[in-house]
């Protein structure tokens, strides 16, 4: 019996190791790229933004007066146009 509770106690020790390592790696990813404000690039991106409960909110950038300030997703998007 103490086997299969070490056992167990070592699977979820792992998998909480395996999704702190996730995040970590994805954190590291948007980090170098600078890409926040962008659309999730893959998987690891999109599910690190999903577990951490990060998402942008481009309303305050209809109302910058001045674009320089845009994000820079609103800044290519106002440049297209």
């Amino acid at each position: 019996m103490p086997q299969v509770l070490v056992i167990g106690v070592l699977i979820i020790v792992g998998g909480i190791i395996g999704v702190f390592a996730v995040i970590v790696i994805g954190i590291r990813v948007e980090d170098r790229r600078g890409s926040a404000t962008d659309p999730g690039s893959g998987y690891l991106a999109s599910g690190t933004r999903w577990l951490l409960g990060l998402y942008v909110d481009h309303t305050a950038c209809r109302y910058v007066s001045n674009p320089r300030h845009d994000c820079p997703k609103c800044r290519r998007a106002s440049a297209n146009h």
